[in-house]
């Protein structure tokens, strides 16, 4: 299951494009609550926030994930595990097409963590072609995840 706060478009694309690419994370204190609102439909009893590739972050300045979870967590008391890591550097999701985005997140995502037997929810900022959650979720759910569901600020239509 997948769930977002808002439909990416007009004005959410926008907070997203802002926090993400123009460095405005004080943004992810209004997502990180919509978001939260949402909880209530989970069953997860662990936020894992979809990792960065280290040379992303350092480009970036912070990953906006791992930001949205920790303010998540903050709001409703469910604990946030990075037991997902990203173990190749992948063009953005965002420069490639729809139909290649699948094949650009192949293999990417490695367990670092204890997933066994565990309810996760999948945290993102956005939501597109789904080629990036499902990745990290089929990922989770082989290395013995009991559930995977994902929450996302934004969803595409």
């Amino acid at each position: 299951m997948a769930r977002g706060a808002y439909i990416y478009h007009g004005k959410a694309a926008i907070l997203v494009e802002s926090m993400k690419y123009r460095g405005f994370r004080s943004l992810t204190t209004f997502m990180a609550q919509e978001m939260a609102n949402l909880i209530g439909e989970f069953k997860g009893d662990v936020l894992v926030p979809i990792p960065l590739h280290p040379a992303r972050v350092r480009e970036r300045g912070f990953s906006q994930t791992l930001l949205l979870s920790e303010l998540i967590s903050k709001n409703t008391g469910i604990p946030v595990e990075e037991v997902l890591t990203r173990r190749k550097y992948t063009k953005p999701q965002v420069k490639v097409s729809s139909n290649k985005r699948w094949r650009n997140v192949k293999g990417v995502f490695q367990v670092n963590g204890e997933v066994g037997g565990k309810s996760l929810i999948l945290v993102d900022d956005v939501m597109t072609t789904g080629a990036t959650v499902n990745e990290a979720a089929k990922t989770l759910l082989k290395n013995g995840a009991n559930s995977v569901e994902v929450l996302v600020f934004a969803i595409a239509p």
